[in-house]
């Protein structure tokens, strides 16, 4: 089910409209790669609010 908006004057309903988006989740380093090519000079990707710089995991050796 789609989310509401609702524009409100004081208590008294004056519109609402259903909101139908898709979101996309992006990889990390797949957003900064599209900036990239549009010329941003310099883009910084945080963990959260908490603006801790993120960081790509080093991957572990798995092999069997």
């Amino acid at each position: 089910m789609p989310g509401l908006c609702k524009l409100y004057d004081g208590p008294r309903l004056l519109r609402k409209k259903a909101m139908d988006f898709q979101t996309h989740l992006y990889r990390f380093g797949e957003m900064e790669q599209l900036l990239a090519q549009i010329d941003f000079s310099k883009v910084t990707t945080y963990t959260g609010f908490s603006k801790q710089i993120a960081r790509r995991r080093k991957r572990r050796d798995v092999s069997v």
